[in-house]
């Protein structure tokens, strides 16, 4: 599956800079909402991107907040954001 930089940038922003914790976990899981206002795509961008990540098992549902889904980052999304935080430091030193 490819995803766009923009995907990547909504994967990044699942985790909540100032919690670290916060998109990690069933407990601690992310709503579209706070995606959209971290990131200031559109609701519908979000949603198309999360939908491609949950397909590829980068992200999972976390615990429901009322009737809001919620999404938290599995070890696969950690690693495809890992492997590419690698890459644009090398890319950097050259």
């Amino acid at each position: 599956m490819v995803f766009t930089q923009y995907d990547i940038k909504i994967l990044a922003n699942i985790i909540d800079p100032k919690d670290n914790k916060k998109g990690l976990g069933k407990m601690t899981a992310t709503t579209v909402k706070e995606i959209v206002d971290r990131t200031n795509f559109s609701d519908k961008k979000v949603r198309m991107a999360l939908k491609k990540f949950l397909e590829a098992e980068m992200v999972a549902y976390g615990i429901a907040d009322g009737r809001t889904k919620t999404y938290y980052i599995l070890p696969k999304g950690l690693e495809e954001l890992d492997s590419l935080y690698e890459l644009e430091i090398e890319e950097d030193e050259e």
